[in-house]
């Protein structure tokens, strides 16, 4: 899903459509705002996956030489980001450079790596958005809304401001760990 979703939505909540073209570069900063509250809260995030083969390139010499570094992705920078390393047993660092790491134990052989990319700033109406569908529905568009209506359309701002809210409550007691299914009639 584009911004310009994102914004399309946004703006029909608070009934301002017909002036849809107004809203313009000036507003990327508060989508990039929003954005970045639902990656930062782990809500709708589409994860992406990193797979590494250890080979015999030295890229640095770690103080324990019973580790070998693995260099991460540019969108990769910071623990924080990190949703699964598989083995798990890591560390995370950071060269003097600004390169950043993942430290591994020296016998094995290949690390995945699931993590949330950084947000970058938004530059254009069709950037792709890195939250999932649903979760620009249920959660983003009230948020951005809140946003604009602070600029264009105050008498809306608490009631958008408590749908955001809500939404983030809500998206984060969704369980999809459904467990197995229990057969009752012998099916």
């Amino acid at each position: 899903m584009t911004l310009q979703t994102l914004f399309n939505e946004a703006v029909k909540l608070i009934d301002d459509y017909p002036n849809i073209g107004d809203y313009a570069t000036d507003y990327f900063g508060d989508a990039t705002a929003v954005i970045t509250d639902l990656v930062n809260g782990r809500i709708g995030v589409k994860a992406k996956e990193f797979y590494h083969e250890l080979d015999e390139t030295v890229y640095y010499t770690p103080d324990d030489e019973n580790f070998k570094p693995v260099p991460l992705p540019d969108d990769l920078t910071a623990d924080r980001q990190i949703l699964s390393v598989q083995p798990s047993t890591y560390a995370f660092t950071q060269t003097n450079d600004g390169t950043f790491y993942i430290l591994v134990p020296k016998d094995y052989r290949c690390v995945t790596v699931q993590y949330v990319p950084k947000v970058t700033a938004f530059t254009s109406m069709s950037d792709e958005l890195p939250i999932e569908d649903d979760a620009v529905y249920m959660v983003a568009r009230y948020g951005l809304a809140e946003l604009l209506a602070a600029y264009n359309n105050k008498a809306q701002t608490e009631r958008l401001a408590v749908k955001y809210q809500q939404g983030k409550a809500a998206w984060r007691g969704r369980d999809y760990n459904f467990g197995e299914i229990q057969e009752y009639y012998g099916y």
